[in-house]
Formats: C-alpha cells, sequence, structure tokens
C-alpha cells in the first residue's frame, strides 16, 4: 500500500502484518533456507561433537586400563624371569642332591657288602665294629635296582666299579 491509500484509509495502516500470506509469499528473505541449514548443522555440529567427547572420554579411560595392565604385565614379566632363575637354581639343586644321595647310597652298599663278606670269611678282629654293624639294618630292598648294580658286584658282574675317589689314590 502506498502512502497515498493510508492516508485516504488510515485504519488498514497495519494490514500487511495481518494478511495470511501463501507459502511462496512467505519467504521474504533470501538467506532463510540458508539461515536453517546453518542452524540444522550447527546442531548436529553439537550433537557430533558431544558425541566425540564422550568417546575420547571412554578411549582415555581404556588407554589409562591399558597402561595399568601393560604396567603389571611388565611387573609379572619380571618375577616370571627370577622365578625361571630360581627354578633353575633349584632343578641344578636337585639333581646335585639326587647325585649326592645315589653317591652314599652306593657307598653304603660297599660297606655293607665288605662287612657281609668280611663276616662269611670270619674277620671278627674288633667285635665292637662287627656289633655295631649287625645293628645297622640296611633296607636292600628299597634302594633301586640300577644302584645296587652299579656299586654291589653280583654272580655276573663280581665287579665293582672304582670310585672317582679311589682313583686319585
Amino acid at each position: 500500500m502506498s502512502s497515498k491509500d493510508i492516508k485516504k484509509f488510515p485504519w488498514l495502516k497495519d494490514i500487511e502484518k495481518n494478511l495470511i500470506h501463501e507459502w511462496s509469499d512467505t519467504i521474504i528473505y533470501p538467506d532463510h533456507e540458508e539461515l536453517t541449514l546453518r542452524e540444522e548443522l550447527s546442531i548436529t555440529h553439537k550433537v557430533y561433537r558431544e558425541e566425540i567427547d564422550s568417546l575420547k572420554d571412554i578411549i582415555e579411560q581404556k588407554d589409562l586400563k591399558i597402561k595399568a595392565l601393560f604396567d603389571r604385565m611388565i611387573v609379572l614379566e619380571s618375577l616370571k624371569g627370577k622365578m625361571d632363575k630360581s627354578f633353575d637354581e633349584l632343578a641344578i639343586k636337585f639333581s646335585l642332591l639326587i647325585q649326592s644321595r645315589e653317591d652314599w647310597l652306593g657307598r653304603s652298599l660297599k660297606l655293607h657288602y665288605l662287612f657281609q663278606e668280611m663276616d662269611k670269611i670270619g674277620l671278627q678282629q674288633s667285635e665292637d665294629i662287627f656289633s655295631a654293624y649287625k645293628d645297622i639294618e640296611m633296607p636292600i630292598d628299597e634302594i633301586p635296582i640300577q644302584i645296587r648294580e652299579r656299586y654291589i658286584p653280583t654272580f655276573l658282574t663280581n665287579v665293582v666299579e672304582p670310585d672317582s675317589s679311589e682313583e686319585d689314590f
């Protein structure tokens, strides 16, 4: 409406505000679509930013857990190394104890055999030694046959293997 029309019809002064326009008429601003898209983009960006931040927090927590587990793994590997070393030392000690036990069994068997043979032939120069020998009960049946055969002569071998200490003399 022009200003002439408003002067003639003053009551129509705000008529433009009260008119119902069709859809095509409502787009007065050419930037309306652009503004709507910017708002949508801003909202979408905000939602994605919040989601990314929450995922970053989760990743950070998982990284801390991984670091703690990695540190624990290093400690456990160190402990395993110490235990392996200790196991190796114990295995060596065990084999030495088994060998020592076998050597002492062999020496005891030799001594027992010698006293039996001395008793058979009647050498009883010292009654105290023979009475002490007869008081000792040797569990020969409990000693493995391989050890007995190595240290006591049998009817098949009738030979006693020389002891390493005898070779030194």
